[in-house]
């Protein structure tokens, strides 16, 4: 999803920096997108790494206009329980 969106914005002319972590393929879709994008190596978790990210797409482009968080940031473990009770006020007789 980042990374189509990425594209697209490019596609529109829009300036692209990639947030990702170092071992990530963002370097290359930067490189592919041209000279209007940027990565930098970021483990969005870390609030001091993403403002340092910031600072440096500031200092190349400028202002940011839109920011676009596609981080798949989770862990594995289960949010539903499929437990199912079931009442009834209904009689049979």
């Amino acid at each position: 999803m980042g990374e189509a969106t990425a594209r697209e914005f490019a596609a529109g002319g829009a300036r692209i920096v990639i947030l990702d972590l170092p071992n990530s393929p963002g370097p290359k879709i930067a490189e592919s997108l041209g000279e209007n994008s940027m990565f930098v190596a970021a483990d969005v978790v870390s609030g001091d790494a993403v403002e340092i990210a910031i600072a440096e797409a500031a200092k190349r482009f400028g202002t940011i206009h839109i920011a676009v968080n596609c981080a798949g940031v989770g862990r594995a473990q289960r949010t539903v329980q499929k437990t199912v009770r079931i009442h009834s006020t209904c009689s049979t007789k």
